[in-house]
């Protein structure tokens, strides 16, 4: 069986919200198809919407709206076939469309008028579904494709079975269908079926077209019939041309043969390969080598391009890496110039040639990690591939050059950690490298953490520095004060930090501070601790463990506190057994103080908890321990029963029988409820939220209460509108009196049963005003859907929909940030509704205006006027306008409902011309407030404000131009304004006191949003009213009923200063504190001051300094400390240029403080200081450095040295670091003007070398160690801190590179000590990173002077490394010439002086070998052709001489002028004096202590080399050229 009804039952049609508002006529030139629906299954299986009377199976939906798996194969074929196209007839899509049912909206939202399908949405197989079975006009049939199609049938179609029995003969739009003998290929479709639509390319007409006609393609440049070698050739030239080819004639014959036109095998053979012969090559290569000869005019351009693919082919690339890799490996080459050259070009490599690089690198990889300069380049550059390749797209592809990356970089960090010691570089690649080389390999860990912590060592982090888990949560919790919290909060929180304790130690503070305003707060912790419990977490013990600590009484709101558990206690996730247990066995209450409002926590929360769900034990016990303590639960309960009477009291219509003992006669009853509730506890008004929670259950006659924190969607059943809009006004202001929104939002959600439209929009309306503290509790989505069902439901039992419901509703929407779109759309029903009788008879109101004199009562007639038509121009609205406002400005004397009526009579006039009535009321208003004898703006504009008809944002902006012409003229008006504006921003609910309680309740609405929405201009408004403080009765034209001091008292202005105060500020201290204090003596100064220090201290009055304000400071306190300093900084700006003369009372008083709180070891004054404006950190920072390095030891101190007066010293100086390091981000920042600042470098070096110099000379053991432990690290930290005063200039560069030598000598002079201690090697290991961060800006002309500064000090390793010096390996190499000096007779040695003998003497000089690419001509000079070349390059023997001579010719005895060459080095030669005209060169074996000889040969094979010229040039020649 099934209840689903029959095929032909036909259902009612869905009303939306506008049915009831518009008249809904049928749109002109319907076809009949829309005014006949078909009932066809066919074309219903096809809509868009579920139809839920179908019978089918085709027209279930799949589920989340997926397609739905269709019945017939047919229809699978269909879907399959995405890319064919049906074209429908080219006409209107609205007639094209067939008619539609409304489709169903999602679960959970109701359905709206903007819910029915735009046409564009429709399937667009719709129309040519519906006439499937209809006769329709066939096509003229395609000719027969030859081949594999069969021939079309010859029988006739047969009639489809159609489910009606009746034939539908209505017309049918016109559709093209795909013939069946079309060809068909699964990828593309169908063939040879384009028909034409009207809106093709070639449909579109230009000049070129008109002209030379459409084409499909682009016309050819060049005859297609020519060659396509000049194409093709480029791309098939390269070693991969012949397999480019054969894979594009492969897949040209596997497409080909896949579509059924080729059934033979391929018979493709690839051309033969022609080669070169050996005597061809010859002479090409001496042609090219041949520098007389032109590369161009060889043979042509083909010689030379196939010359150098034969170079390819024959491994000639190869032969040029070898020769420069023998080249570098030699030194014959500028090593420095081509290593940087490799690094550069790794650097910048794209990725397509980036793996060609790493081959070439790797082969010089050992010299280049040698050095610096260039190994910091190569580990950097590698490491930005890496990271490159991990965020490229097509990563998966890139896989095999990533784990190529992968694995050098695991082997250079092994290697060569020196490397990657870059802050800049690291700092940008560290996550990288953690996540992706670490996460894989436990032992390469050490060496990760080892690299991170040298990059830490010399990184400045600045105002940058990674917050602490506690700040990051109080980050977290702090959104919620400017977004609504969600879910995603709670698990933010939760996922923090491992340590839960921490956490709700944290939560606890963060909710019970002096210092976060109002009430969502409480309820935001209480859902926290509730979701956590789910995770086991022990929310009583977590209470009273913070119970049991020392900041539980300071800084505490302790009303807030005992709110929160008792939220907790009422959703039985704080036990109170457990409590009282606790309590007991820390010696219970001892006195009255222990119950005391302002007594302690731990003892006062056993009278504030609830005891509704207690047994009777605990009771008693509870009494018995508070009598100890003279504290009386009757008493307190006596005070609970009077207030709950004096609420009876004022709600005549919800009595009920439950209520019958509050009736007695002895029971006291007030109306100042408000006192009432001040009096009793916390226990007391959790018992009265739940007495009007059950009393309003019990008037709405509801069988369920919803639980608590249990919020679902499902909208409230069987309810009915029995509780008046007047008894929910007064519920919700006891229940906003005595703060329980958990027991309101229950209210609410009871409420939105009942069908009162009023009662509804006010349900909207309290939801709105406390959007935040709902959102905190959970209920605010739930509620919001409640009640726009509750819209849809009134609106389809109705006959229009409720104006006052959608107006609240819409505002609720708009702030709410998930229903922005919503919002949109229901602005557009509200316009619809307004416009709901525009289809009537136009009846304009000024055809009945009639002149006559003004009536005593002016409000119903205009009013009759406004009833007699339903438009209105802007004429006639400028008219009524003029007579409404004229009675409004006499309205001073008029009763107040007089006065309400006429704000009303404007909100009539609104909807007439929304725009043009703005217009008219910006320009009312500014003439308002110009009028010399006008009545109150409260009284006049409140009811405006309130109606809707006037924007706070309008008259704050009207009167800000007012203030602004005002301070153009130098003329003060004592009109009252600023006060009676702060009054109507801040004030109370109804400050007119004229509004009913609802309208009063929007306008509280209207106020909290503009304080939401517009901070500075509220903040301006107080600015301004505390600049013109006047007292309520000096003002004796405009009297005022509050005082500027007062109303910023009141609670509701005291927590919008502390939420300003809070969320920004920085706009707090420039829109507010600043501009007052500008005039320290004025009224306006005096007030701002006091505001602040309230703000700060809220529960003292006594005297705050700045040893104070640091005293207070912590994670919650910064931003009132930071208010606090500015106006104690304010107007001082003369003081920040750090001169002696200047310096003023509060920055020496604030330098006291800091020092102070340094030495006690408090850390909240480095969290106020970045907070504060920049110059008093430079104050701070330039103080500090020059006492810092005022505290060094000097090198001239000798053997005197007080040990004891060193170490306070000592401390001192790290206390003035911990302020420079602060302060650091003070550096950076310009100067002013005029500022005698001087850079710290040359203090710098003058410390540094002092040290230096006392490290090197001093015994004294003592001494030494001081400056290992402490003196050195101190210099270093502060050095890495002031890196940026060597500055980028010549001075700067000298500065840096004596800087680094001195750092240089103090790492030598620590490893001549010989410690090998943990602490030694640590400062070795920073004081060669700090060299290293120094030397990485310093240029090359620099580094160079201080290599040979260091002399003989440079062959350390270390040394090598940071200066990137090498040795050249012919340094050693020295011409030898011997020349015959005469002797100088000695007078006394001889008989007759006559001793002339010859005296032979040996002359030393160095030779320097020339690199091959300064080779020059060939020259007879000697040493200006000198260079050396690897003999096994050219195919020549080792020999097994050690040492070689070489000379032109063949001389019979070598003599010593030849002999001009020693020193060769194994398998190289080296020549001199190439002579023109020498045919070959002979090899002279050089052996120690023997003759010379001319062996003739090379090695013991009895092989003679000897060298021809011309080749040996013509090879030379090749190379060059070839490489180039």
């Amino acid at each position: 069986m099934t209840t689903r009804p029959t095929l032909g039952h036909r259902q009612p049609p869905q009303r939306s919200l506008s049915t009831t508002n518009v008249v809904q006529r049928p749109p002109p030139h319907r076809t009949l198809s829309q005014q006949f629906p078909s009932t066809s299954p066919a074309r219903r299986g096809n809509e868009t919407f579920v139809d839920l009377t179908f019978e089918g199976s085709e027209a279930v939906p799949g589920r989340y709206g997926t397609i739905p798996r269709m019945g017939s194969q047919l229809r699978l074929e269909i879907l399959d076939s995405s890319n064919a196209e049906l074209v429908q007839s080219p006409k209107p899509a609205a007639e094209a469309t067939p008619t539609y049912r409304t489709p169903i909206p999602p679960r959970g939202r109701p359905q709206l008028h903007f819910d029915v399908p735009s046409v564009s949405t429709l399937s667009p197989r719709a129309a040519q579904d519906g006439v499937q079975n209809e006769v329709a006009i066939k096509p003229m049939p395609l000719p027969m494709r030859p081949g594999q199609h069969a021939p079309p049938s010859s029988g006739k179609s047969r009639v489809a079975m159609t489910s009606s029995a009746k034939k539908d003969a209505r017309p049918k739009p016109y559709t093209l269908e795909v013939p069946t003998i079309a060809p068909r290929y699964p990828p593309n479709g169908h063939v040879d079926f384009f028909p034409w639509t009207g809106n093709h390319p070639e449909d579109q007409f230009s000049e070129p077209v008109i002209r030379q006609g459409y084409f499909d393609k682009a016309q050819m440049t060049q005859n297609e019939t020519g060659s396509a070698r000049a194409s093709i050739f480029p791309a098939l030239k390269h070693k991969s041309g012949l397999q480019t080819l054969s894979s594009l004639f492969t897949t040209v014959l596997a497409q080909r043969r896949s579509h059924g036109q080729i059934t033979s095998s391929s018979t493709f053979k690839p051309p033969p390969r022609v080669t070169v012969t050996d005597t061809k090559r010859e002479m090409w290569l001496k042609d090219l080598a041949n520098p007389t000869i032109p590369l161009r005019r060889l043979k042509g351009k083909e010689l030379v391009e196939r010359l150098q693919w034969e170079a390819r082919r024959s491994g000639f690339e190869t032969l040029l890496i070898r020769l420069a890799a023998h080249f570098h490996a030699e030194h014959l080459l500028d090593r420095e110039h081509y290593m940087d050259w490799l690094v550069s070009s790794l650097e910048n490599s794209p990725q397509t040639k980036l793996p060609l690089w790493i081959l070439i690198t790797q082969i010089y990889w050992k010299d280049l990690v040698l050095y610096r300069k260039y190994g910091r380049k190569l580990s950097g550059a590698l490491l930005n591939h890496f990271s490159e390749i991990l965020k490229h797209p097509d990563q998966d592809i890139l896989a095999p050059l990533s784990d190529r990356l992968h694995s050098l970089l695991k082997a250079l960090m092994a290697s060569n950690p020196d490397g990657f010691i870059s802050p800049k570089i690291w700092a940008k690649n560290r996550d990288i490298v953690r996540l992706n080389l670490v996460s894989d390999d436990e032992r390469f860990l050490v060496i990760f953490e080892a690299i991170d912590r040298r990059n830490s060592h010399i990184s400045v982090r600045g105002t940058d520095k990674e917050p602490t888990t506690r700040q990051r949560l109080i980050q977290l919790l702090d959104g919620s004060f400017s977004t609504l919290p969600t879910d995603d909060l709670l698990r933010q929180c939760w996922q923090i930090d491992d340590d839960k304790t921490a956490i709700l130690q944290g939560i606890l503070e963060w909710s019970t501070s002096l210092y976060r305003p109002g009430v969502s707060k409480t309820y935001l912790a209480a859902r926290i601790f509730r979701f956590w419990s789910r995770f086991g977490v022990d929310t009583t013990e977590a209470i009273l463990r913070f119970l049991d600590s020392e900041v539980c009484d300071v800084g505490r709101n302790k009303p807030s506190f005992y709110h929160l558990v008792s939220e907790l206690a009422r959703s039985e996730h704080f036990s109170t057994p457990r409590y009282v247990q606790w309590l007991i066995a820390r010696g219970g209450l001892v006195g009255q103080k222990d119950t005391a409002l302002d007594g302690p926590c731990a003892t006062r929360l056993l009278a504030e908890l609830p005891t509704f769900s207690l047994s009777e034990g605990i009771i008693s016990l509870q009494k018995e321990l508070l009598s100890r303590a003279e504290f009386s639960m009757d008493e307190e309960e006596g005070k609970m029963r009077d207030c709950m009477t004096s609420i009876n009291r004022m709600l005549p219509a919800m009595q009920a029988n439950a209520d019958l003992g509050l009736e007695c006669d002895n029971l006291r009853v007030t109306d100042d409820i408000p006192d009432l509730v001040s009096q009793i506890c916390r226990s007391s008004k959790t018992e009265i939220g739940l007495w009007l929670r059950h009393k309003v259950r019990v008037q709405m006659q509801q069988p369920t209460i919803p639980p608590l924190d249990d919020w679902d969607t499902t909208p409230m059943k069987a309810g009915t509108s029995a509780i008046t809009a007047s008894d929910f006004h007064f519920v919700r202001l006891y229940l906003e009196l005595i703060e329980d929104y958990s027991m309101l939002a229950d209210v609410l959600k009871i409420t939105t049963s009942s069908n009162d439209p009023e009662v509804l929009a006010s349900c909207a309306d309290t939801l709105n005003l406390h959007l935040d503290t709902f959102a905190a509790i959970g209920a605010l989505h739930s509620l919001f859907e409640i009640l726009l069902a509750r819209l849809r439901a009134l609106a389809d039992d109705q006959d229009s929909i409720p104006r006052i419901f959608l107006v609240s509703l819409l505002d609720l929407a708009t702030r709410i940030p998930e229903q922005k779109t919503l919002a949109q759309q229901l602005s557009q029903e509200l316009a619809m509704s307004d416009r709901k009788n525009a289809a009537d008879a136009c009846s304009p109101v000024s055809d009945h205006i009639a002149i006559t004199q003004t009536s005593e009562d002016f409000t119903e007639e205009i009013e009759k006027i406004l009833a007699s038509g339903n438009s209105m121009d802007q004429a006639t609205l400028d008219r009524l306008f003029q007579r409404v406002v004229i009675q409004v400005e006499s309205s001073s004397g008029k009763h107040p409902e007089q006065q309400r009526d006429l704000g009303l009579l404007l909100t009539k006039l609104h909807p007439f011309d929304a725009q043009h009535f703005d217009v008219l009321m910006s320009a009312w208003v500014g003439r308002f407030l110009r009028m010399s004898n006008r009545p109150s703006m409260i009284r006049v504009f409140g009811p405006l404000i309130s109606f809707g008809c006037l924007s706070l944002s309008v008259l704050v902006a009207s009167c800000e131009s007012l203030f602004e012409k005002e301070a153009l003229t130098n003329r003060s008006s004592n009109s009252g304004i600023p006060n009676e504006l702060l009054t109507l921003l801040v004030g109370v609910s109804d400050p007119s006191g004229i509004m009913a309680i609802e309208e009063a309740y929007r306008f509280r609405l209207k106020q909290t949003h503009m304080q939401k929405d517009f901070p500075l201009e509220v903040l301006t408004s107080i600015r301004q009213a505390l600049a013109q403080s006047l007292g309520p009765s000096e003002d004796t034209l405009y009297p005022r009923t509050f005082d500027t001091t007062t109303l910023l008292d009141s609670r509701g202005s005291w927590e919008l200063l502390q939420k300003y105060s809070l969320l920004q500020p920085d706009l707090v201290v420039h829109a507010l504190v600043m501009p007052l204090l500008q005039k320290p003596s004025s009224q306006g100064a005096i007030s701002i001051l006091a505001i602040v220090n309230k703000l700060l201290r809220q529960n003292s009055d006594d005297h705050i300094t700045t040893e104070t304000i640091l005293d207070i400071a912590d994670d919650l306190t910064l931003p009132f400390c930071q208010i606090k300093l500015e106006s104690m900084f304010s107007g001082e700006d003369s003081v920040m240029s750090g001169t002696d003369d200047s310096r003023s009372e509060h920055l020496q008083a604030f330098d006291n403080a800091i020092e102070a709180a340094v030495n006690s070891g408090k850390t909240a004054w480095a969290s106020i200081v970045p907070l504060l404006d920049v110059s008093v950190a430079q104050h701070l920072r330039r103080r500090a450095e020059l006492q810092f390095l005022s505290l060094f030891p000097s090198h001239k101190i000798g053997n005197t040295y007080d040990f004891s007066e060193m170490d306070g010293r000592i401390v001192h100086a790290k206390n003035l670091l911990h302020i420079i390091n602060s302060t650091t981000y003070s550096i950076s920042a310009t100067l002013p003007a005029g500022s005698n600042q001087t850079s710290l470098a040359q203090d710098i070096l003058t410390t540094l070398n002092g040290i230096r110099l006392l490290l090197s000379n001093t015994q004294i053991i003592q001494i030494k160690d001081a400056l290992i432990s402490n003196w050195i690290p101190l210099i270093l930290s502060f050095i890495t801190l002031h890196t940026s005063e060597f500055e980028a200039t010549r001075s700067g560069h000298e500065c840096r590179a004596k800087a680094i030598l001195a750092l240089s000598a103090i790492l030598l002079e620590i490893r001549a000590l010989d410690l090998n201690t943990e602490a030694v090697n640590e400062l070795i290991e920073q004081t060669f990173d700090l060299a290293l961060h120094l030397i990485d800006s310093l240029p090359d002309d620099v580094r160079q002077q201080c290599i040979r500064s260091l002399r003989d000090t440079v062959s350390n390793p270390q040394m090598s490394y940071l200066f990137s010096h090498a040795t050249n390996p012919s340094d050693w190499l020295v011409l030898s010439q011997k020349e015959n000096v005469p002797n100088i007779p000695n007078p006394g040695g001889g008989l007759d002086g006559t001793d002339r003998r010859v005296v032979e003497k040996e002359k030393l000089t160095p030779f320097v070998l020339r690199r091959w690419e300064l080779l020059g001509e060939p020259t007879p000079n000697i040493g200006e052709n000198d260079t050396s070349l690897n003999l096994t390059l050219f195919g020549a023997r080792r020999g097994y001489t050690a040492r070689y001579w070489i000379s032109p010719g063949r001389p019979s005895t070598p003599t010593p002028a030849t002999r001009h060459i020693v020193g060769l080095t194994r398998n190289n030669i080296t020549w001199s004096t190439l002579a023109t005209g020498t045919s070959k060169y002979h090899i002279f074996p050089v052996h120690r202590g023997m003759a010379w000889h001319d062996m003739g040969e090379l090695d013991c094979c009895n092989t003679p080399l000897q060298l021809p010229r011309a080749d040996f040039e013509s090879s030379l020649r090749l190379l060059n050229r070839i490489a180039t």
